[in-house]
């Protein structure tokens, strides 16, 4: 989680870095809106190794819920944060359509502050 909670932060600053921007935005474009439509229409079934179910029941008894719920919440926690990181994306693009960029020392400098504090 740490790692969309990451991209998030970086992707809510107002501009994007032109050198970023102009190497990755038509890949973007063509993905962003693709949802997969999982042929499932009522459950799901996750398989996990013992060594992460054991750690998924452990942190489930910490958090005192049962793992299945653990696992529910982490789950549209990721959906949520996919939702943001493709809105976000979006924006980027749009500001790139209509020029607004900044140099890449700027980001670099943006991203270290972000860091830092």
């Amino acid at each position: 989680m740490r790692f969309f909670s990451a991209i998030w932060t970086i992707l809510k600053l107002p501009i994007w870095p032109a050198r970023t921007l102009s190497h990755c935005r038509f890949a973007f474009r063509e993905t962003v809106d693709r949802v997969a439509r999982a042929p499932y229409t009522d459950r799901m079934e996750v398989h996990f190794s013992p060594d992460q179910i054991a750690q998924l029941a452990q942190i489930a008894a910490q958090e005192g819920v049962d793992t299945e719920k653990l696992v529910k919440d982490a789950a549209l926690r990721l959906l949520q944060d996919d939702e943001h990181f493709r809105a976000a994306v979006r924006r980027g693009l749009e500001q790139a359509d209509r020029g607004e960029f900044i140099e890449e020392d700027e980001m670099d400098a943006r991203v270290k502050r972000m860091f830092q504090s």
